[in-house]
């Protein structure tokens, strides 16, 4: 995780890091808790990009219904890096 924290940073407008941890591994990706200057997050390493899209898609229509938040895009407007 270590080594991503640079292209957290660089990817995403989240502010300093302050600290991180790994929540839990799953079977499809890998969970951490990150806490900046700004709020605190939830990032998780998915299987591959596909996962990343099919993710931010569903999310997206479960947002609009008020069943899960908003997922953070990245610089780019993309829901996955």
């Amino acid at each position: 995780m270590q080594n991503n924290i640079e292209g957290i940073r660089s990817n995403y407008a989240i502010g300093q890091i302050e600290s991180y941890r790994s929540i839990n591994k799953g079977s499809i990706s890998d969970a951490y808790h990150i806490v900046s200057e700004q709020r605190e997050w939830v990032l998780r390493r998915l299987k591959n990009r596909v996962q990343g899209i099919n993710e931010y898609i569903i999310a997206a229509m479960l947002e609009n219904d008020h069943i899960c938040p908003r997922m953070m895009t990245n610089k780019s407007d993309l829901g996955y890096s």
